[in-house]
């Protein structure tokens, strides 16, 4: 018997960064609990117009990745359409009734795949019609705010192309500079990450906010250790907006604008153990072991 073969298949995937602030708990056991009661307390959440997120289903296993196991929460992550019975019409004779409609069924089921590491606190998940990094960064922030204990704090943000963050430090001119950055979760980078992001932490500041204009000279220097710093943890906790010249021509970037996708090739059985595996290599490569 010829054995069939099994194609392989193009995917698109995408990361939120979820970062916990706590005194209380911290670690792969309190965001597996997050994750877990957005799953079992059927957090539904508007996205966009009636359309509503929710987790479906939710499983979890261990992925070995370079001789050591990560955990791995997977499952499908759902949109509907929320409707009500009010003013429908009724074609038969054109008057306008109320209709009941059954308790706690939606219809317009879409689906795709999520894939949450704990140890990285990223939830990535496949790119389709309706699931984008808006979307499901726009679910996370309001789901996540309902199952946290109280006196915690938490942010949401998109991991973003480096793409952009490159055309800032090559460019030849930095007329404007705003960055939008919190503190990291302990998966930094270089020098310059590290020193702002301890500053941050000792600082106890949430958000740091800055608004750069140059002087005289007409340019930002943005190499300069505070900005370096800042800039780099926004990739992966905040934003930036950036007005530059480079080769004579004038652009603006908004990072927030460019998530990072990644493009994955492989079998739809090794789909799990590929994402877990360029999850678990950011989050090493941002300085983790």
């Amino acid at each position: 018997m010829v054995e069939r073969k099994i194609k392989e298949l193009n995917y698109k995937v995408q990361m939120i960064n979820v970062k916990l602030m706590s005194d209380s708990r911290s670690g792969d056991a309190a965001y597996t609990d997050i994750i877990k009661k957005i799953n079992q307390e059927k957090v539904s959440i508007p996205i966009r117009g009636d359309r509503h997120m929710i987790l479906r289903t939710l499983f979890n296993n261990v992925v070995e990745v370079n001789g050591r196991n990560w955990d791995v929460l997977y499952g499908s992550i759902s949109t509907y359409t929320v409707i009500d019975g009010k003013d429908w019409i009724n074609l038969e004779n054109m008057e306008v009734e109320s209709v009941d409609l059954p308790r706690n069924t939606f219809p317009n089921l879409k689906e795709s795949d999520f894939f949450f590491v704990p140890g990285a606190h990223r939830m990535a998940f496949v790119m389709k019609s309706g699931f984008s990094a808006n979307a499901v960064e726009k679910f996370l922030n309001e789901a996540v705010a309902q199952v946290i204990e109280e006196g915690e704090d938490f942010l949401v943000t998109k991991e973003q192309d480096e793409s952009d963050f490159e055309q800032i430090f090559q460019a030849d001119i930095v007329k404007k500079l705003e960055i939008d950055v919190s503190y990291s979760n302990q998966d930094t980078g270089d020098e310059a990450m590290e020193f702002m992001d301890d500053q941050m932490k000792t600082a106890h500041m949430k958000r740091l906010k800055i608004e750069g204009t140059p002087d005289n000279t007409g340019n930002i220097d943005v190499n300069v250790r505070i900005l370096k710093g800042a800039i780099g943890l926004a990739q992966h906790y905040g934003k930036v907006t950036a007005s530059i010249i480079k080769d004579g021509v004038s652009s603006k970037i908004v990072t927030d604008w460019h998530p990072k996708t990644l493009a994955i090739r492989c079998k739809e059985t090794l789909l799990r153990k590929n994402i877990v595996t360029q999850v678990v290599n950011l989050f090493r490569n941002n300085g983790n072991g």
